[in-house]
């Protein structure tokens, strides 16, 4: 599912805000550190400066699927060449906690009314004032450059998935579907954000193959051979997934 977000600070209709929980209170400025978590644990979001800390980033979540350092090298993949990001950790003394992505795409830009941010790798424990944290440094990068609404997670695998996995948590990450913790679509909630829209996945074993059409059939039959199927090879992913 899709959530999304007004800026209170933008006169957004009230319908769009039909969510549970308190409305978070936005940061409005900068801290030295970053931005400080409230209630009793000294946790803060701070900005991936360091090739250290885009490891911590990286390393953080057991569940990606997709080669996600390549995706945000903004040398290397061609979807930066109209798009910009800041990356943030939550940091709990030396342990890094959770971590979060804001996006501006600037060709999505043409394709709709009024500007919008996008959230993205979000990794987030399940404590509120860990990420209110996370979204209020997001919330200060997008507002700096005019977004009015945020919408997410993203995650940019192929084809740019978009949405929270909100129920059927027992199945394995797979390529092209959003994972996250269970969770996480109530914190989205209670932190102001709601859902947009939904899609739905159907899980296809390979032992109930459909018929293929007669066209194809016809092509085997004159090549002597019907269509294989095989497992992923984790370790050629980038080849397996192009």
């Amino acid at each position: 599912r899709v959530f999304q977000r007004w800026d209170p600070l933008f006169a957004a209709p009230q319908r769009c805000l039909a969510t549970r929980g308190p409305r978070p209170s936005l940061a409005r400025h900068s801290h030295p550190r970053g931005v400080r978590a409230s209630g009793h644990r000294d946790m803060h979001a701070e900005r991936v400066a360091s090739p250290k800390a885009l490891d911590e980033f990286l390393n953080l979540s057991a569940t990606s699927v997709l080669p996600l350092r390549t995706r945000l090298d903004t040398t290397v993949d061609p979807f930066w060449q109209h798009a910009e990001r800041e990356l943030f950790v939550l940091r709990e003394g030396r342990r890094v906690l959770g971590r979060i992505g804001a996006v501006v795409d600037h060709a999505h830009d043409a394709h709709v009314e009024g500007a919008l941010g996008f959230f993205a790798w979000l990794e987030t424990p399940n404590d509120v004032t860990g990420a209110r944290a996370l979204f209020e440094a997001a919330d200060h990068w997008l507002r700096e450059r005019g977004r009015a609404r945020v919408r997410g997670p993203l995650h940019l695998g192929l084809g740019q998935p978009l949405g929270a996995l909100t129920l059927v948590f027992d199945l394995p990450p797979s390529p092209l579907l959003p994972w996250n913790e269970t969770h996480v679509p109530e914190l989205l909630r209670g932190l102001g954000f709601a859902q947009i829209c939904e899609h739905s996945s159907y899980l296809w074993s390979r032992d109930e193959v459909p018929t293929p059409p007669a066209s194809l059939r016809r092509l085997d039959a004159h090549k002597g051979r019907g269509p294989t199927y095989r497992p992923l090879d984790g370790s050629q992913l980038e080849g397996e997934v192009a």
